[in-house]
């Protein structure tokens, strides 16, 4: 049974994804064998936890990868998912991650002046009890922010992006507002 479907703008081409398959589907594509791409195996991936999109890529958060736990964060391009995909964040460690959130920001940059996307990544990590908020700039693939806060592995945790692109966090604790933009 699939945990996330994502699709595409004009809904041709999307992902299914349980938490340890992630199959990537292009009905434009003629030949049946390059319809379908399966990007746990292709990337060795597993315990996939969220995935989003925008015009020009899919965006897959995991905590597995060649059987290691850790946060890996890749995009798949739309126009060319048989190229390699990229990593925006390829760290292995020993920890579970949960309540992951993924969301798209958009805002002005100040040295170009137009605008660009950044990709907002949150999630929860066990052992070390913290809740951590990355905002990760699409063009040049740096981190621009990074917060980290004590949360709970057994409580509960929501992450939200708001329209005046600060980050809300939800827990039993209370709410926090983060200025992320």
């Amino acid at each position: 049974m699939p945990n996330f479907g994502v699709f595409s703008k004009n809904q041709r081409k999307f992902i299914v994804t349980s938490s340890h398959d992630i199959l990537y589907v292009n009905l434009d594509e003629p030949e049946l064998e390059k319809r379908e791409i399966d990007f746990d195996e292709k990337e060795d991936i597993g315990s996939l936890q969220n995935i989003m999109a925008n015009d020009t890529h899919f965006f897959v958060l995991a905590n597995k990868k060649e059987s290691k736990l850790g946060y890996y964060l890749f995009s798949i391009d739309l126009n060319n998912p048989f190229a390699e995909s990229e990593y925006l964040i390829n760290w292995s460690n020993k920890l579970d991650i949960g309540n992951c959130d993924l969301h798209l920001m958009k805002e002005m940059s100040p040295t170009t002046g137009k605008i660009q996307d950044y990709i907002v990544v949150s999630y929860k990590s066990i052992g070390i009890n913290t809740f951590n908020v990355f905002v990760i700039d699409l063009q040049d693939k740096l981190i621009k922010y990074w917060h980290e806060g004590y949360q709970l592995w057994e409580s509960p945790v929501k992450g939200f992006l708001l329209s005046t692109n600060d980050f809300l966090i939800l827990a039993k604790d209370g709410l926090q507002l983060l200025q992320v933009g």
